[in-house]
């Protein structure tokens, strides 16, 4: 594992993007979305997604603060930091295969932002697998930590989670399907690593 390999994967993604066309339907039609995603379905809440930014970098920020001044500092950080870089590329590259639309594409203001390619790259959920990525890696860099910091990251990525949806910015499945990934590949990294 590198960082190397993490940003080659996430240029692939990037490639991806960039021949991607508008989507077939604007708004599209929401009987054709489950009904346990269907209920999200508005425009996005500007604030909540604000939110989700605010306590993603918080998250980020503290645990590696956190981890850096622990035994191993710098292997940890070094670490954590890997772990979001794949999670990153493997996020951005199941995007682009993805291709699933955001709620916002099957609301009265789909036609505003149908040509937003990100408007198309619902599921996973990025910033719920960031999330679920750095507080699995947290956990596992930090045996010799108690166990209230390492629920407070948890707990953390589950709140991110919950204001990704509450914004109208993902349906939930996309955000179950990023803390799976997220954690998937916090655990491949310590696996391979460790």
């Amino acid at each position: 594992m590198s960082f190397g390999g993490a940003v080659a994967v996430f240029g692939v993604s990037l490639l991806l993007d960039h021949y991607q066309g508008p989507p077939p339907c604007a708004p599209c039609d929401p009987g054709s979305v489950p009904g346990f995603d269907r209920w999200i379905i508005r425009p996005p809440v500007r604030a909540y997604a604000t939110g989700s930014d605010l306590l993603i970098l918080g998250l980020a920020s503290g645990t590696l603060i956190h981890t850096a001044f622990g035994p191993r500092g710098q292997r940890r950080v070094l670490t954590e930091l890997e772990t979001m870089a794949w999670t990153m590329g493997v996020v951005g590259l199941s995007k682009s295969l993805i291709g699933r639309n955001r709620p916002v594409l099957y609301t009265e203001v789909a036609p505003d932002v149908a040509n937003q390619v990100i408007n198309q790259r619902s599921m996973p959920s990025g910033h719920a697998a960031i999330a679920f990525a750095t507080a699995t890696s947290y956990w596992l860099n930090n045996p010799e930590r108690g166990l209230a910091p390492k629920l407070a990251a948890v707990a953390a990525a589950v709140g991110i989670s919950v204001l990704r949806v509450a914004s109208a910015k993902h349906f939930p499945s996309d955000v179950v399907v990023g803390a799976v990934v997220g954690t998937g590949v916090a655990l491949a990294v310590h696996t391979i690593r460790f």
